[in-house]
């Protein structure tokens, strides 16, 4: 406050009579018992208003790193040896260089040896644990004309195999298996399980002839009825008792002619 207070009033003395001093015409003291010296920019200082920095002066350090400045060579997550994005990856040239490219990782930067993204969650997973599945068994995601070698539950796939005549879905415990193609034992109609090559017990075959693929084939809900040779195989129908007693499979109850069935209604 003195400073102010001795500025203040030197410069009411100079604009009351131009000249900067006391009345018995010493020149005034500065706080310090030295003499003002004329000038306005000893003014300046005496009260406090800044003037030019001196030129022996350093300014501060304003120099800020830039982000994503590298700290080493090689691919780095964001905030590993690289100012950035966790969930980016950024190749660096050489230490205290910006990276030279950089790429988001949809699901998320690990670091490691060296930094990568992580990978994106499989689309197959094996369900039902070590073995060999068809795709519709127990695989989720999985196509059920491929056969899926499976490391363990909830993991992908270790490989897989195109089944270009189907794969076979097998009791629990027992391996799937893709089908191997289907040959004819002859003309007509026949069972998977009566001579018709990789033909399936429950699938009645149409066959043009011996050695031949089947032209067609039809599920049997029932099961597949194999008859003597010569004799066309064919699908079970839904039986149906007519009532209590023994019945011919073709008096009522949609069964195989020479077929005598028990039936107990009610």
């Amino acid at each position: 406050m003195r400073n102010i207070s001795v500025g203040l009033a030197l410069l009411l003395a100079a604009c009351d009579g131009g000249n900067i001093g006391s009345t018995n015409g010493d020149l005034p003291l500065t706080p310090d018992g030295g003499a003002v010296p004329d000038g306005p920019a000893i003014l300046s200082d005496m009260i406090g208003v800044p003037g030019d920095a001196p030129a022996n002066v350093n300014p501060p350090d304003m120099t800020v790193s830039a982000m994503g400045s590298c700290q080493a060579s090689g691919s780095f997550c964001g905030g590993h040896n690289v100012m950035g994005d966790g969930s980016t990856l950024y190749v660096c040239g050489a230490a205290g260089q910006d990276p030279s490219s950089s790429m988001h990782c949809d699901h998320g930067c690990a670091t490691g040896s060296p930094d990568a993204c992580n990978p994106a969650p499989p689309s197959i997973v094996c369900l039902g644990g070590a073995g060999d599945f068809c795709g519709n068994d127990d695989v989720m995601g999985g196509d059920a004309s491929t056969l899926y070698h499976c490391p363990s539950a909830n993991q992908p796939p270790s490989s897989s195999t195109h089944c270009a005549n189907g794969c076979s879905v097998q009791p629990a415990g027992t391996p799937d298996f893709c089908k191997n193609a289907q040959t004819c034992p002859g003309t007509g109609d026949y069972c998977g399980s009566d001579g018709v090559s990789g033909g399936d017990v429950n699938t009645l075959y149409h066959c043009p002839g011996k050695g031949m693929a089947p032209s067609s084939s039809s599920g049997c809900p029932g099961g597949c009825n194999v008859q003597p040779q010569g004799t066309p195989d064919f699908c079970n129908a839904n039986l149906k008792c007519p009532t209590n007693g023994d019945y011919c499979g073709n008096d009522g109850v949609g069964g195989s002619a020479n077929v005598l069935y028990h039936c107990a209604t009610g």
